[in-house]
Formats: structure tokens, sequence, C-alpha cells
């Protein structure tokens, strides 16, 4: 898990030491889910999740551990992804899966075991 406390998680920034690190973790994995410390889903080690919940897509609020961006922002405040906490269990039991970054956009994703 990852730490809310870590400041890392809620800003951007050039030092990619930590996400570096977790992705090195999984070495075969084209996305590395992160979870914080509370067992909520906190974003991506390249970006904002969201996740398809029955017929609502929903990203996890900033305070889990995410970084914020705008692609993520203008889906939140048009409506097409709301803000909700995420758990683990939820993640596992998702329709559909999805990176959301500024620079690659929207991308579907498939969660390993």
């Amino acid at each position: 898990p990852v730490s809310t406390d870590n400041v890392f998680l809620f800003h951007g920034t050039t030092d990619s030491r930590l996400p570096d690190s977790l992705a090195r973790l999984h070495p075969d994995a084209s996305v590395v889910v992160l979870v914080n410390d509370h067992d909520e889903v906190a974003g991506a080690v390249d970006g904002n999740v969201a996740l398809l919940l029955g017929d609502q897509w929903v990203t996890p609020p900033r305070g889990c551990g995410n970084i914020p961006t705008a692609m993520r922002d203008r889906l939140v405040e048009s409506g097409a992804v709301v803000e909700r906490v995420v758990t683990v269990d939820q993640l596992a039991a998702a329709g559909a899966v999805a990176v959301l970054d500024d620079v690659h956009g929207w991308r579907r994703v498939r969660l390993a075991g």
C-alpha cells in the first residue's frame, strides 16, 4: 500500500523515483494500480483510474492518493465520471478499468490475476 500521507501522490512532479520503484515491483504489468493504506484504490503509477461499477464510471477522490489531472477534472465536472471511494474488492469486480492521463487520454486496461 501507498501512504495517503505521501505528498508525492497528490502532486505531479518530475521526481520519478516513487513511480519507477513501484513499477519495478511488477515488471510484466503495463499498468500498476496503487492501493492506499486504507485498502482504497488510489490511482495508477502513470495516471488516474476509472472503474465501471454497474453502469457508472467512477474515479477515486483526490484524498485517496491520486494526482489531479486536467482530463480527470473535466470528466468529473461533466458528470461522465463520478468521484467516490473505491475499495480493492470493487476494483476486482469492476466491469471495466481505464487509466486516464493528460498525455495518453483514456486507456482501457485489463487487470491481471
